[in-house]
């Protein structure tokens, strides 16, 4: 705090009655410093050098996950910046220009890549806690990969959410691939329910045993929402998905337990998706293939029996929205910094951002859980100690 006396103050003279304070929110900027650990070496005293066996005693290393220059500390700010805040580390480097600090791009890209294979162990435990969960939400969003002389390519990271037990998403790169493939080996042996889009991929798994298919009503409902204004088949649509959002809005304002939310659903919101279902059935012979309006019947008519699904299980959710907020860091990413390199840049992506999303969705700051996991020295860690690393598993 800093005491500021009026012009002509005399101690001697005057005396004080009173204070008029302001308060300032003022930024401290960030700085580097070198953190020196010194490990003493040491014997006996009686001793002798020329003694055949001299005990010497050392202080053991300290060991982080990256044995790098940089500390854990910032090795966690420059994967943050980047995956949480969008900054590429050429920007880091010019920050760190003004404070004196003059670091290689290609040397903090070398960093971030040795932290990317630090997490990998980490990520596999938490690719196969997610795909234990008996409810599973999944989405694809494109990344440009510049691995072509000249020219990007547009590849695909998958995302996979655990929407039972909110123990996170994680992120899944293949090549760059959305074939069906890929989505074969993800959801290999898997069994439960998995929500999606209308991507034909998902298609595949409709008969397969042990599998539920659900849709996504925000998909459908986006479909009408640009045609409202103009055709009153969509407004009335739109409005009548309204209701169905109203009533999960209740439910969820009111904390109903799973059982009360599907006897709702199977009472009120099940006539309305019957009814919606009928709807558009007598208004689509009223649009010629190729019109807006029609297209956007025939997305809803593809998808219509998963959409209905979700009445039959309260844990279920109406729409795939919390897999596509999870997914939207990704978005504002690639117009940041653009592109990945190559398919293992692509594939360090997909570690950090699995990361990054669970420990938001941990409520967890980022920053935070990188730096104390990065100060352990992960690859001598066992499963079960790196089990507890886990963001829905931290503390």
């Amino acid at each position: 705090m800093t005491e500021i006396y009026p012009e002509g103050y005399d101690a001697e003279r005057m005396v004080i009655i009173g204070h008029d304070r302001s308060e300032h929110l003022c930024l401290r900027p960030s700085s580097f410093y070198v953190r020196v650990e010194d490990r003493v070496i040491c014997r006996l005293k009686e001793a002798r050098p020329t003694d055949a066996k001299v005990d010497i005693l050392e202080a053991p290393l300290k060991k982080q996950a990256v044995d790098c220059f940089a500390d854990a500390s910032l090795l966690a700010e420059i994967i943050t910046a980047k995956f949480a805040y969008h900054q590429p580390e050429y920007r880091q480097c010019e920050r760190w220009k003004e404070l004196g600090v003059n670091l290689p791009t290609s040397t903090v890209n070398s960093w971030v890549h040795d932290v990317a294979d630090a997490l990998y162990p980490l990520y596999k435990l938490q690719v196969r806690q997610i795909l234990q969960s008996p409810y599973l939400q999944v989405d694809e969003t494109s990344v440009q990969v510049a691995d072509r002389k000249g020219k990007t390519r547009k590849g695909y990271l998958w995302g996979v959410r655990d929407a039972m037990h909110s123990q996170g998403v994680f992120f899944h790169w293949k090549d760059g691939l959305r074939s069906g493939a890929v989505a074969d080996e993800l959801f290999k042996g898997y069994q439960g329910a998995i929500q999606s889009d209308g991507y034909e991929v998902y298609s595949r798994f409709e008969n397969v045993q042990g599998i539920v298919l659900l849709g996504c009503m925000a998909h459908v409902r986006r479909k009408f929402e640009h045609l409202a204004s103009d055709d009153k088949n969509a407004a009335h649509i739109i409005e009548t998905i309204a209701t169905l959002y109203e009533l999960e809005e209740n439910l969820k304002h009111k904390k109903a337990p799973p059982e009360e939310v599907e006897t709702e659903r199977k009472a009120k919101a099940y006539p309305i998706l019957k009814y919606l279902e009928t709807y558009m059935l007598d208004v689509h012979k009223q649009y010629t293939p190729g019109e807006a309006m029609e297209k956007a019947l025939r997305y809803a008519f593809a998808v219509w029996i998963r959409i209905g699904r979700y009445v039959q299980d309260g844990r279920f959710n109406i729409d795939n929205n919390l897999m596509e907020q999870a997914i939207r860091p990704i978005t504002l990413g690639r117009k940041n910094y653009l592109f990945c390199g190559n398919n293992e840049g692509a594939e360090n992506n997909a570690i950090f951002y699995t990361f990054v999303a669970c420990c938001r969705e941990a409520d967890i700051e980022p920053y935070k859980w990188m730096k104390e996991v990065l100060s352990r020295p992960l690859l001598d860690m066992t499963e079960e100690e790196l089990t507890k690393m886990l963001p829905s598993n931290f503390k």
